[in-house]
């Protein structure tokens, strides 16, 4: 029993791994298909993780400066000391709608589904992972609109945002910051995995309201019989972008 259920882990272990190294193929090849390696220069990662994603274009792009946030401190000391050079900048701080506020934020035993928001425990596309909450803790909030002009950001070449479903929140608090966005590549869910959270139809509108196009979908994360739950998206800034 116990070998079965350590092979059952080691394979769960390896298909993570493959998936993620498959995304981060195919992440590459969008971005490169419309940013030129020299002007990529400025990357604001929210929901850095680890700095995998900014490690990923770093290796591909010439970058200049790097915003990392993260709000789960054990993964923002990971991130100080993984990214010691002075063109990275650690941010311990949630990103949303509210700035400069203290948030109940939830780390689940798989942390790369905390969120803000509640996982939702009746539904059974999650089975194979363990996202049961393990700590509830109080998180600073600020809106990138705070953080793009605390660090006095002029542009930002590209945005990421991978924030478990508060997506539309970041969104909601970035307006001035994205009118100086060319690209931004956000992660979405097709159907909901967190209570209240927000959907493809949700960041659909809100980017295109903000003046940006849809240039790319992504597949990512899918259940065990294969359904597409989500998916990253790139779009592109109108004003900016003169040549698709």
């Amino acid at each position: 029993m116990k070998k079965r259920i350590i092979s059952t882990i080691m394979r769960l272990k390896n298909f993570l791994l493959n998936s993620k190294q498959n995304n981060q193929s195919k992440t590459i090849t969008y971005l490169k298909k419309y940013i030129a390696k020299n002007e990529m220069k400025v990357l604001v990662d929210i929901g850095a993780h680890r700095g995998l994603f900014t490690k990923l274009i770093a290796k591909h792009f010439e970058l200049e400066k790097s915003y990392l946030i993260e709000p789960i401190v054990d993964n923002y000391n990971v991130l100080v000391n993984t990214f010691e050079h002075s063109n990275y900048e650690i941010i311990n701080s949630a990103i949303s709608d509210l700035a400069e506020q203290k948030i109940e934020f939830h780390i689940n035993n798989y942390d790369e589904t905390s969120s803000i928001l509640n996982i939702r425990k009746d539904i059974d596309e999650l089975s194979n992972i363990d996202s049961s909450l393990n700590k509830k803790v109080y998180v600073e909030s600020n809106t990138l609109d705070v953080i793009f002009n605390k660090y006095k950001i002029k542009e930002i070449s590209l945005l990421k945002i991978d924030v478990q479903g508060c997506e539309d929140l970041v969104i909601k608090g970035a307006g001035g910051a994205l009118k100086n966005t060319k690209f931004v590549w956000v992660e979405t869910s097709f159907k909901p995995l967190y209570e209240n959270s927000a959907l493809f139809q949700d960041i659909y509108s809100l980017m295109t309201t903000n003046n940006f196009i849809l240039l790319e979908i992504s597949s990512g994360y899918r259940s065990e019989i294969q359904e597409l739950l989500q998916a990253d998206l790139l779009f592109a800034n109108k004003d900016l972008i003169t040549r698709i």
